[in-house]
């Protein structure tokens, strides 16, 4: 199971490795979503096994498990079908906590324990992907066949099972601490990395955090932890960035109180970035005043985390007087 959650080892061995997904599966379909206030109560045959925080169950991380699966039906692999089975399981469990501020929720509070740093690298990779793209993940599966795909449907794309994880997935891990700690969460997913700037010993999942004190007295430099390579996931910060300006939070203020409904549907606000035209096509005729700022915005976002000649580029490419 732990060398299924890695990517690099799945990237080098292949198919080698396909039973993981359906032991997960197997996991979580003959158990329930863990709940950590019940670590070590007897059951029948023993205590129950204690998970880490952040494990939906014992050895089944959070974030790892969504992102394996969801990479396992990217890359066509033959465990695809229980990987799809894998997703729509963890999806159940979200949509059962329908309120992601719900922290009496099992599955809250496991996603809460991953802490705010794994919680915004899994929905900066998350909101890195078009819609589009992952719809057409996997291809179409017909009913029946192997890979134990007991819960798809003919004709059911596993594409659709990511969609719908991803987007459950998503809004949990960005509003499951509360309003202050959802646009933490947006703030490091736009920056493309975590500041740490809780103080020592503190727990990044549990609390707002505030600056250490340098020896000299005055504010140390806080950790920095890249959340991905440089220049990657541009398209997934600059859609955090449209978020928080939706939300009017400038990156290092707080977002206020009018804003908490946004928040309860960051899938949703992360979906227009992408679905927003390109200044080049709101400046068609035709086009309305509405489209043309969101496209104005939509770029305005996506300079915020490119090189000056990067934006360039993309302005003669995308701009409204893109001439190809």
């Amino acid at each position: 199971m732990q060398l299924w959650l890695d990517p690099l080892v799945r990237k080098t061995c292949g198919d080698a490795i396909n039973a993981a997904p359906g032991l997960a599966l197997t996991l979580l379909k003959r158990g329930h979503v863990h709940d950590p206030l019940r670590a070590g109560a007897r059951v029948a045959g023993g205590l129950q096994p204690t998970a880490a925080p952040g494990e939906i169950a014992p050895g089944l991380p959070f974030d790892g498990v969504v992102l394996a699966a969801s990479r396992e039906i990217q890359d066509g692999g033959v465990a695809s079908r229980n990987a799809a089975d894998l997703l729509r399981v963890v999806a159940g469990h979200l949509r059962a906590a329908a309120d992601p501020f719900d922290v009496d929720s099992a599955v809250v509070r496991a996603m809460r324990g991953m802490g705010m740093q794994r919680r915004a690298a899994l929905a900066l990779a998350i909101a890195s992907e078009r819609d589009d793209d992952v719809e057409c993940w996997g291809g179409m599966m017909g009913g029946g066949g192997g890979g134990g795909g007991a819960t798809g449907g003919a004709g059911d794309s596993p594409g659709k099972a990511v969609l719908e994880c991803w987007r459950l997935a998503l809004q949990a891990a960005c509003a499951c601490g509360g309003a202050e700690e959802c646009v933490r969460v947006m703030r490091a997913a736009a920056a493309g990395a975590w500041r740490d700037d809780t103080p020592e010993g503190g727990d990044v999942g549990t609390g707002p955090g505030t600056s250490t004190t340098a020896p000299d007295g005055g504010v140390a430099a806080a950790a920095e932890v890249a959340l991905c390579a440089p220049g990657q996931m541009r398209d997934g910060r600059a859609a955090f960035h449209w978020c928080l300006r939706q939300c009017h939070a400038e990156l290092g203020a707080r977002a206020p109180q009018a804003s908490l409904e946004l928040m309860r549907d960051v899938a949703s606000a992360v979906r227009g970035w992408h679905l927003a035209k390109w200044p080049m096509e709101a400046a068609k005729p035709g086009g309305t005043a509405a489209a043309r700022a969101a496209a104005g915005e939509k770029m305005a976002c996506l300079n915020l985390v490119q090189t000056p000649e990067a934006a360039e580029r993309y302005r003669k490419m995308f701009g409204a007087d893109a001439s190809w």
